[in-house]
């Protein structure tokens, strides 16, 4: 499991993708979501006992990334 930013180059992304094939490791990019609002939020409500009890969750986010830094587009 990888922290974002993973690379900047290029050839960084080479030497990541040789050692998944040297040592047959699988790879994902992990970005936390915890202290969000919403996360806190489900987070205080489980603690409170206010919804039922959470046995798994899977969750899925996506983001066009422009719209986070509209002043950063080139």
């Amino acid at each position: 499991m990888l922290e974002k930013p993973v690379t900047t180059t290029l050839e960084d992304v080479n030497k990541i993708q040789r050692a998944m094939t040297k040592y047959q490791t699988p790879v994902a990019i992990g970005y936390c979501l915890r202290y969000i609002p919403s996360a806190q939020k489900l987070q205080a409500l489980l603690a409170n006992h206010k919804v039922g009890v959470l046995y798994n969750a899977h969750i899925e986010v996506g983001q066009y990334l422009p719209d986070w830094r509209p002043s950063k587009i080139i």
